[in-house]
């Protein structure tokens, strides 16, 4: 299955702001398209009037780079991300051992504070890794997308 898009000109492809980005409405339509499809076997059909060769290979580099620098930039962020969950892991632990130490209220509360702590771990750990990663291979999919011009 396909992705056809068809635009106006190639500037309705690109951010009027940064020549090198692309536009957040392609941007969305494309990662909205990605989710819903197996997209592994997908190709970008774009329809564009009148574009020129040059134009047909600066509008290919501009997508496969812009998907190659949203991974990586991804991928540092769920790296520092990684690091944040371990340290708040090792915070949920200290705290259920903290709780031993005490027999009253605050025994109570460092325990139940640890639970919440481990418990947002488990279930990001559980859910929103499965969004993570579908979201790093749309990248990555994107970054390396045969691109067929029509027209």
């Amino acid at each position: 299955m396909n992705i056809d898009i068809i635009l106006d000109n190639i500037n309705d492809a690109i951010c009027k702001y940064n020549k090198n980005e692309l536009n957040e409405n392609f941007d969305n339509y494309l990662i909205t398209h990605c989710e819903v499809l197996n997209f592994k076997n997908t190709e970008l059909v774009l329809n564009i009037e009148g574009i020129s060769k040059r134009n047909k290979g600066n509008l290919e580099n501009i997508i496969h780079d812009y998907y190659l620098n949203k991974l990586n930039r991804f991928n540092k962020m769920d790296d520092i991300e990684s690091y944040i969950r371990i340290g708040f892991f090792i915070i949920g632990i200290l705290a259920i051992l903290i709780s031993e130490l005490f027999t009253s209220f605050l025994s109570e509360l460092f325990l139940i504070a640890a639970w919440v702590i481990v418990w947002e771990l488990v279930y990001d750990l559980l859910f929103n890794e499965i969004k993570r990663r579908r979201k790093a291979k749309i990248y990555k999919y994107l970054a390396n997308a045969k691109i067929i011009f029509r027209k």
